[in-house]
């Protein structure tokens, strides 16, 4: 592949399959080669150490990212969301990311900072493609 897109859903529903997934160590290297990835609000909890779920169990992520998901009882955010570029999208989750340093934001887009490591761009936006073609395009080349 010569780019990879992590979507959103509910990570949390599948928690104990994504982590005993063999295919979380492909995706890292797949992420620390430099090849373009996008992942988007579950796709990002997935990068990271752990997702901790309601009942406060840890279960191991793809340990790309330093943070851990911790599932909150009520909705965290939700809303309709624009970064610098114009891309537009919208964020809907149950989740925190509880980070072990500070990033430096990769980008803004309506309160959440975006992570950007290598070629990997990562947040909990869920983004509208169509309102940005250009930007998708200069960054898949």
């Amino acid at each position: 592949a010569d780019a990879l897109w992590l979507p959103g859903g509910y990570p949390e529903l599948y928690v104990r399959q994504l982590s005993e997934s063999v295919s979380l160590a492909s995706i890292k290297a797949f992420i620390e080669s430099g090849k373009p990835v996008l992942a988007e609000c579950g796709g990002t909890m997935l990068l990271g150490e752990a997702l901790i779920d309601s009942q406060g169990k840890r279960w191991p992520m793809a340990n790309v990212l330093p943070f851990d998901s911790s599932m909150q009882s009520k909705l965290a955010a939700l809303g309709y969301r624009e970064d610098a570029s114009g891309m537009r999208g919208h964020e809907f989750h149950y989740s925190v990311r509880e980070s072990r340093q500070a990033f430096t934001p990769g980008f803004v887009c309506n309160g959440d900072q975006g992570i950007r490591y290598k070629n990997l761009r990562a947040s909990y936006n869920h983004w509208y493609f169509a309102s940005a073609g250009k930007a998708i395009t200069e960054w898949l080349t």
